[in-house]
């Protein structure tokens, strides 16, 4: 919850989530009490965690993930997103198409990246239902990417870490990092040893490529096909 003038955004996509779940929100400083207490409203059951801004999203989930207790059969990872960048660290879009078309981008990317995930009640049931019927099913997103190489090092690096070598063929990751993944792969990869070791290397505030964050982010999908399973994007009835 880097973005906290966008929790309204967030709560409209989470009304599509019929279930019982926990949610767990991440925030990088102690804010005053009537947002804490909106984030508190959001859910029956929530926890609010103030952790480093070291990583972007990626690191403030893998700081609130090491919390959990990873005992969860499903796991949705979303995210506030303006695709903007910081002031000592404009997001490319900025500096190439200027604040207005980039808020725009950054718009668009967020709410593609969310409704492949809660876009409506009957997508959310869809995933949840491949993730019970299908035994490929390992991770569901809105867009999945293939591009490696830039950030191949810290790919490298990260799986080290687990004590893995992956020649990354064939294989796809969710651009963005908003997702629906088996629980039980994370729990078996992300232990809390690998998440110590990414967050030492993981920089502070807003960066570009190549860096650990977006390394990790293409290891989130990597990790998936080692446990021989799939990444999805859910259109209706229809696997892609």
């Amino acid at each position: 919850m880097y973005h906290i003038d966008m929790l309204d955004q967030i709560n409209t996509y989470l009304e599509n989530l019929k279930y019982d779940y926990e949610l767990h929100f991440s925030i990088t400083q102690k804010y005053p009490k009537s947002f804490m207490d909106r984030l508190r409203r959001t859910n029956k059951i929530t926890h609010i965690h103030i952790v480093k801004n070291i990583g972007m999203d990626i690191g403030g989930f893998l700081q609130v993930y090491k919390k959990t207790n990873k005992e969860y059969d499903l796991i949705l990872k979303i995210h506030t997103k303006k695709g903007l960048g910081s002031k000592e660290n404009p997001s490319n879009a900025l500096i190439r198409h200027g604040i207005d078309s980039a808020k725009k981008i950054g718009i668009n990317w967020f709410n593609t990246l969310m409704n492949g995930v809660l876009g409506d009640e009957g997508k959310v049931n869809r995933i949840i239902n491949q993730f019970k019927t299908n035994k490929e099913c390992g991770m569901v997103g809105g867009r999945t990417h293939n591009n490696f190489d830039k950030n191949k090092k810290f790919v490298d690096e990260a799986l080290s870490y687990m004590g893995i070598k992956s020649d990354l063929l064939n294989h796809k990751f969710v651009g963005g990092t908003i997702f629906w993944v088996d629980g039980h792969i994370f729990k078996k990869y992300f232990t809390d040893n690998v998440i110590d070791s990414i967050l030492k290397k993981s920089p502070e505030g807003y960066v570009h490529e190549p860096s650990m964050n977006h390394g990790v982010e293409r290891v989130f999908g990597n990790v998936v096909y080692l446990e021989g399973k799939k990444l999805y994007i859910i259109r209706w009835n229809i696997l892609s």
